[in-house]
C-alpha cells in the first residue's frame, strides 16, 4: 500500500505517464498540486509512505475540485471551485492555456485527441449543468499570446443538475455526459443525427453535437465512462458501444449506449459496512476506473 503524507485535503488524483514509472498527481482545496513520483519496484513492506517532488503552491485562486491527465500525459487539466480552468505543461508545471465562462465550479473534465491529434479538445462539465468543448489548439486559450480569452468550441446543453462524468469514444463520434439529475444523455457527433441540439450560434441556429438517446440512470451520476472494445453478455461479445455509471446507491451500472438499455450491474462494494447504509459517502460510488 502506498500513501501520501499529506496535511491538507485532497480533491483530485490523476496518474501522468509523462515519467517512468508514472506520477501520481494530487489536487487540494488548498489550491495546491503536488507531485509524487512512484516508486520503480514493489515494496516488501505492507505500506510505503511517498513524499511529493513538486509542489504548485497556490495553482488556483480558490480550491481545486478536479483534474485528468491528457491521453498523452503531456498535459493536465485542473477546475476549480471559481470556474477557472487551467491546462498545465505535464513536466514543465506551468500553464499553458486558461479557459473561464462557466456558470459554476467546475465539476467534471476530459480530453479528447484523436490518434493523429488533428483534434485536441478539453471538455468541461460544471455545476450550472452545462458541458463545454474548448479547442486546445485555439490560440485565443494559451497563456502566451492569448491571454485565456477564448470561447468554448461548443456549449452543450441538456443537464438540469450538476455534470459529474463525461467521456468521447476514440473515434470521436460518440460522447456521453452524465449528472446528479440522474440522466445519462448520449450525444451524437458527427453532425449527422437528428435530435436536440446542444450547442447554438448566430441568430437562433442550431448546430453542433445533438442528443440522440437519454438514459434514466435511476441514481445521481457521480462516475462515468466508455467501455473499449464492447462488453461479454450471456458469454458472447457485443461490439455496440457501452458506458458504465457509478453514483450514490453504490451500484455500478453498464449500460447499451445507443439503446439506453442497462445490461449489467455489480451489486455492492467492496468495504462498504452495511451497517452504516444511511450514510451517503459510505453507501455512494464516486469514481470509476
Amino acid at each position: 500500500m502506498l500513501t501520501c503524507q499529506d496535511t491538507t485535503a485532497i480533491t483530485s488524483l490523476a496518474l501522468s505517464y509523462h515519467t517512468t514509472p508514472p506520477t501520481l498527481i494530487t489536487s487540494h482545496l488548498s489550491q495546491a498540486v503536488r507531485y509524487y513520483p512512484l516508486p520503480e519496484t514493489a515494496q516488501s513492506s505492507s505500506s510505503m509512505y511517498l513524499t511529493y517532488s513538486r509542489q504548485l503552491p497556490k495553482a488556483h485562486s480558490a480550491p481545486i475540485l478536479v483534474s485528468t491527465a491528457s491521453p498523452d500525459s503531456s498535459l493536465l487539466a485542473t477546475g476549480s471551485s471559481d470556474g477557472i480552468v487551467k491546462v498545465w505543461d505535464a513536466e514543465g508545471g506551468y500553464v499553458t492555456h486558461i479557459y473561464r465562462g462557466h456558470g459554476g465550479p467546475v465539476s467534471a473534465l476530459k480530453f479528447h485527441f484523436s490518434e493523429d491529434k488533428s483534434t485536441m479538445e478539453l471538455w468541461t462539465g460544471s455545476t450550472d449543468g452545462r458541458v463545454r468543448v474548448f479547442d486546445l489548439k485555439d490560440a485565443a486559450s494559451r497563456v502566451v499570446g492569448g491571454g485565456g480569452a477564448a470561447k468554448a468550441k461548443h456549449v452543450l446543453e441538456g443537464h438540469v443538475s450538476v455534470v459529474r462524468g463525461i467521456d468521447v469514444s476514440a473515434d470521436g463520434k460518440w460522447a456521453v455526459t452524465g449528472g446528479r439529475d440522474k440522466v445519462v444523455l448520449v450525444w451524437d457527433l458527427s453532425g449527422n443525427a437528428t435530435g436536440a441540439s446542444a450547442s447554438k450560434k448566430g441568430k437562433g441556429k442550431a448546430s453542433g453535437p445533438k442528443v440522440v438517446q437519454t438514459i434514466i440512470a435511476q441514481e445521481q451520476v457521480e462516475a462515468l465512462g466508455l467501455i473499449p472494445g464492447g462488453v461479454e453478455i450471456n458469454g458472447g461479445k457485443a461490439d455496440r458501444l457501452h458506458c458504465f455509471t457509478g453514483g450514490d446507491r453504490g451500484l455500478v451500472r453498464v449500460w447499451d449506449v445507443l439503446k439506453g438499455e442497462q445490461v449489467a450491474v455489480m451489486k455492492g462494494v467492496e468495504g462498504v459496512d452495511e451497517e452504516d447504509e444511511d450514510e451517503d459517502e459510505q453507501r455512494g460510488v464516486i469514481n470509476v476506473l
